[in-house]
Parts: structure tokens; C-alpha cells; sequence
């Protein structure tokens, strides 16, 4: 009896321990500027660009800030060269890119 309650606690620090050493996901927020995001016929279609991706969480825009901000799961891969892409596709040729991290 002594040895099965001896091997539970043991079990369960191994289960807590695992289980406070395992990485949480963690999120990147992308805000991109342009002065080209101008119109809301171009927001949505940026958006629906975005959302389109994997990984990809959240979009939104802003035309007063001319600017538009993606939030996606690190494990999935968004490259600045294919957020460039996207943008120049809707005409949108001069950008500035600002990552941070979020959690």
C-alpha cells in the first residue's frame, strides 16, 4: 500500500511539472502602414486576403491610421516577403512593417 501511494505522488509531481514546462502558443501581432490603405473596398479585401492564410487569427483595419493589423500563431509561418506580396497585389507599394510579440 505504502509503494502504490509513493508512486501516485510521484505520477502526479511528474504530470505537474510536465505540464508547467510545456510552451503556451504564442501569438505575433504584424502592423503594417501604408498610405495606400485608403478605402474600404481595399480593407476588405486585404482582409479577406489575411484571413485566408493559416495561422492567420485576426485582422483588422484602420483608414483613419491607414493601417492594418494581423494577429497569427507563431507555429505557422508569415513571411515579410509574402505580407509585401499581398499588399503590392491590391496596389499598395510602399510599406512599413512592425511585428511585436503578444502573451
Amino acid at each position: 500500500m505504502r509503494n502504490i501511494i509513493s508512486f501516485i505522488m510521484i505520477l502526479s509531481f511528474t504530470v505537474i511539472f510536465l505540464s508547467a514546462t510545456t510552451d503556451s502558443p504564442t501569438n505575433i501581432e504584424i502592423t503594417v502602414k501604408s498610405l495606400d490603405i485608403d478605402n474600404s473596398d481595399l480593407i476588405r479585401k486585404l482582409i479577406d486576403e489575411f484571413d485566408r492564410l493559416s495561422g492567420v487569427i485576426h485582422v483588422e483595419c484602420s483608414i483613419k491610421t491607414n493601417t492594418l493589423m494581423i494577429i497569427y500563431d507563431d507555429s505557422y509561418s508569415l513571411s515579410e516577403e509574402s505580407i509585401k506580396n499581398i499588399f503590392s497585389k491590391w496596389g499598395c507599394k510602399e510599406i512599413d512593417i512592425f511585428y511585436s510579440l503578444i502573451n
